[in-house]
């Protein structure tokens, strides 16, 4: 009889001991099926890279340096000669050394003037450019400079498609046979990066514009490069609906000879309630994208 209160005692010791188990598998199984899609084995998860556009203040000419974090770098025109000391403080500011994509629109001298400078103190990937040719001085010593340090050139044209780091690029215009002048030759590029839109466009008039709008090449951009420097023979009504921007971006210079932007274009972007950025009164314009949402600062 003195054995009972023990042995109740290891009952109850027991009871105890099986319902904190259960208790314990129960919960384990609520977990288990909160989470019961997470895979432990999947790496975590990568942050978001970045896309850096600036537009280089170069005065009365284009500069557009594109580069994303991991490294992959494109520059777009190089402004008139005056204006490459800009572009090569940037670069040197960020520790580039190479660009991988070097992009001549077209070879008027307020988009090549630096080109030279550019290809001969930093190693350059590949040049792209439209097939069109130009008698100046600058363009020849451009050129000279590509073949003495056999840097590959591809032509520009219309449908042509390139990948840029994660962003994939279209060349919307010229077309391939097109015989335009120099300015409706410009290449105009296309850059798609998750919910971010840009659209380059050289010095595209109202020509080329009506040729992308036809052709039906997806133009739909958050910003837009006004064509011209902001030239009332580019950035036309039907263009601007096509291509329906938050933001616009004219490249000039301050009081410049060809009174850029004129006023024409400027009532247009005012008409439509789309956000002007100009290099003349803002300096430097950078947008910072992550696929999803766009980040504008300027006068860097």
């Amino acid at each position: 009889m003195t054995q009972a209160p023990k042995q109740n005692a290891k009952n109850k010791a027991l009871l105890l001991g099986a319902f904190l188990i259960a208790l314990f598998v129960l919960f384990a199984l609520l977990v288990l099926s909160e989470y019961e899609d997470v895979d432990v084995t999947a790496p975590p998860p990568v942050a978001k890279e970045s896309l850096n556009v600036l537009f280089i203040d170069v005065g009365q000419g284009d500069s557009i340096l594109l580069t994303f974090d991991s490294g992959q770098t494109m520059l777009i025109d190089a402004g008139p000669k005056s204006g490459s000391d800009a572009i090569t403080r940037q670069l040197d500011l960020l520790g580039i050394t190479k660009i991988d994509y070097l992009v001549a629109t077209h070879p008027h001298a307020d988009h090549i003037g630096g080109m030279q400078r550019i290809i001969e103190n930093y190693e350059i990937g590949l040049i792209y450019m439209p097939d069109y040719k130009s008698a100046s001085k600058t363009y020849s010593d451009f050129m000279k400079a590509a073949e003495s340090r056999h840097i590959s050139v591809t032509l520009a044209y219309a449908g042509l498609e390139f990948s840029f780091g994660p962003a994939a690029c279209t060349i919307v215009s010229p077309p391939k046979e097109a015989e335009w002048d120099a300015n409706n030759s410009s290449a105009v590029i296309f850059l798609d990066f998750g919910d971010t839109d840009f659209l380059f466009t050289g010095d595209m008039e109202a020509l080329a514009e009506r040729f992308v709008l036809e052709a039906g090449y997806t133009v739909d951009a958050e910003v837009l490069k006004a064509a011209h420097h902001g030239s009332k023979s580019s950035t036309s009504e039907a263009f601007l609906i096509g291509v329906s921007p938050e933001y616009v971006v004219i490249s000039c210079g301050a009081d410049n000879r060809y009174g850029h932007p004129h006023d024409d274009t400027l009532e247009l972007l005012d008409r439509y309630g789309i956000t002007s950025l100009r290099t003349d009164l803002l300096g430097n314009i950078l947008f910072i994208a992550d696929g999803q949402e766009l980040v504008l600062t300027y006068g860097h």
